[in-house]
């Protein structure tokens, strides 16, 4: 875990920082969770990375939200997280712009299906207000 924290924080440090001239920032702690609150405002989204920990592979879902979506939601991206391996999702040095951002763990890939297994999530975002 430390290493992926780490080449998340490369790339802030590189070419992600220098997209705008606002400094991009890690969001999460990389502790195990349910879903992470990336932004409740704006912003530009470069890259959402983690771990599940889990035995069981599960779906990190995107939402365009301020709050963790209801059951049956559809994401704006869906990634699936193998059992016990890291994963990662990038939307390269320009991001991808958001109104706000949540990020949740789903046991299916389409919809959301809250599960009551953890991954860690952390996303390199820059606010954009």
């Amino acid at each position: 875990m430390k290493k992926l924290i780490l080449i998340l924080l490369a790339t802030v440090l590189t070419g992600s920082a220098n997209a705008q001239s606002s400094v991009a920032i890690p969001v999460g702690t990389g502790a195990p969770v349910l879903s992470n609150i990336v932004s409740t405002t704006s912003c530009k989204v470069y890259d959402i990375a983690g771990f599940n920990t889990n035995i069981t592979p599960v779906y990190i879902q995107v939402f365009n939200t301020n709050a963790v979506p209801a059951n049956g939601s559809s994401p704006m991206f869906s990634i699936a997280a193998a059992a016990g391996a890291n994963y990662f999702l990038t939307f390269g040095a320009q991001g991808c712009d958001f109104d706000a951002c949540t990020v949740v763990v789903s046991s299916t890939p389409n919809t959301l299906t809250s599960t009551a297994t953890n991954s860690s999530i952390v996303a390199i975002i820059k606010p954009t207000r």
